[in-house]
């Protein structure tokens, strides 16, 4: 990329854009494109006579997103945002961790034509912003009035829904889940059952004997079921429950032998507020960023790179210049994100 001027600073080749001083390099930009050339759903686009052009608007599209982030990262300090190099470091570790070890990660690096250093300052950015968003998002709740007409608009599936816990015995399961009953099995399951329908904690039995790891650390509690979410035996015999009964014997399914605890049925508004207000606060917190984005933007002198285009303040997004050969639009916007 030749220096060049367009009346807003002087560009060299290494700089894509400069937002509030900030300048964001071009290798930074092609570190993304190598991440969307190397998923399959956006490969073909960099193939043919009209690679040059998608190429470029993929970079448009790219730099844009940088060009948003890298005005939350200025703003960072102003909300008392801090990411210190062992933050960073910190990051990388736990994707390593995640990924399996540092051979996984280089791996993963290798196949989307990443090196170490590229991905380290991809978790930093990425650290930043996740923190600024906290930060103006944090304290936003849906309101009670909100939650209450919510939970009215949907009465119905809420009082239809029941509160269930189990356990679960099956010593001989495929990966799928399936079990392959065994005597044993149904003779462990008596025992348990008995034992809960004289009174004994049943939490504490689906800790000692549950094969259900998904609910055994929680004592066997299954949480808020939807009618028709699990399999109809296991459905049938909790409905047929009153609050606080245990099924009086096991019960089978595809999975094994089941000894069944209806806790409630049909889910208050104080049960469903904690769940309704995370849906709703989500809309709200994402509407209360991309406002805190939009306001940062606006405040922000943006320059770009002739060679890309210009910055749009309307669509907040890098176009080409008037006249220049549009590029077909892809199916769905690449994406940026890292190994």
């Amino acid at each position: 990329m030749p220096a060049c001027t367009s009346g807003l600073g002087t560009y060299f080749a290494p700089t894509a854009a400069v937002v509030g001083g900030a300048k964001i390099a071009e290798s930074t930009v092609i570190a993304q494109l190598k991440v969307v050339a190397t998923q399959q759903q956006f490969s073909g686009l960099f193939q043919g006579p009209q690679s040059n052009l998608n190429r470029l608007d993929a970079k448009r599209q790219i730099l844009s997103q940088l060009v948003k982030q890298q005005a939350v990262v200025n703003e960072a300090p102003s909300l008392g945002v801090v990411v210190t190099p062992q933050d960073v470091q910190t990051a990388v570790a736990n994707t390593r961790q995640r990924l399996g070890g540092a051979d996984a990660l280089n791996k993963s690096l290798a196949q989307h034509g990443l090196n170490v250093d590229e991905f380290t300052n991809y978790e930093r950015l990425n650290l930043i912003v996740t923190r600024a968003q906290a930060k103006v998002v944090g304290t936003i709740n849906a309101t009670a009035d909100q939650i209450s007409a919510a939970y009215q608009q949907n009465k119905a599936n809420y009082d239809a829904e029941y509160h269930v816990a189990h356990i679960l015995i099956c010593g001989h399961a495929d990966a799928n889940g399936a079990c392959t009953p065994t005597q044993a099995d149904l003779d462990l399951a008596k025992s348990v059952n008995e034992r809960a329908l004289a009174g004994n904690d049943f939490s504490q039995l689906a800790r000692q004997y549950s094969t259900d790891a998904g609910s055994k650390a929680a004592g066997g509690d299954l949480g808020w079921v939807q009618p028709g979410s699990v399999v109809a035996p296991f459905e049938q015999a909790a409905l047929a429950l009153q609050p606080g009964q245990v099924t009086p014997q096991p019960v089978q399914t595809q999975f094994g032998y089941h000894i069944i605890k209806l806790i409630a049925k049909g889910r208050s508004l104080a049960d469903a507020t904690s769940e309704l207000n995370g849906q709703l606060e989500q809309t709200a917190r994402q509407q209360a960023f991309a406002t805190f984005i939009r306001k940062a933007i606006a405040e922000t002198r943006i320059r770009i790179n002739p060679t890309y285009g210009q910055f749009d303040a309307t669509s907040q997004s890098v176009v080409a210049p008037a006249g220049a050969a549009p590029a077909p639009a892809p199916s769905a916007p690449p994406g940026t994100s890292g190994p």
